[in-house]
């Protein structure tokens, strides 16, 4: 069982049912949750005390794959959660949707356990059912 002793996980991700499975799969291992649907929640909610970050790349208003780059510049290990095909240029793990959001807590828990210096690896994820839920307000929510 995975522990994130209350650690913050930030989920980007537009779709409202998707977000609540992540944020509940994350839920169950003890992480705290915040969800950014748009590129701009995004931006405010990449904060101090972050350790982790789940990025869709099509978001409503504008382009995942610059919050790559931001995520990076900031430190904040990610993996990217998408339907879209992966980016060639991209070096964070890639899960394809739909996945099972226990795979991504595993991809998570292995970023976090890397050393900083460590490149980090794309995700050779298998393809499994992928359901959930969230609230679908606006702006960065937090999941208790």
């Amino acid at each position: 069982m995975s522990d994130f002793a209350w650690r913050t996980i930030l989920v980007i991700e537009d779709e409202p049912l998707v977000a609540l499975d992540i944020s509940e799969t994350f839920q169950v291992a003890n992480a705290r949750v915040e969800v950014a649907p748009t590129c701009t929640a995004a931006r405010h909610g990449m904060q101090a005390g972050v350790v982790a970050a789940i990025l869709d790349l099509g978001l409503h208003d504008g382009n995942g794959q610059a919050l790559c780059d931001e995520l990076k510049s900031r430190s904040i290990p990610f993996v990217v959660y998408s339907g879209y095909p992966c980016p060639a240029t991209l070096e964070a793990p890639y899960i394809p949707k739909p996945s099972n959001a226990r795979m991504l807590v595993e991809v998570v828990e292995g970023l976090l356990e890397r050393p900083a210096t460590r490149p980090p690896r794309r995700s050779a994820a298998a393809r499994g059912p992928s359901a959930g839920r969230r609230d679908g307000a606006e702006g960065v929510g937090s999941f208790p």
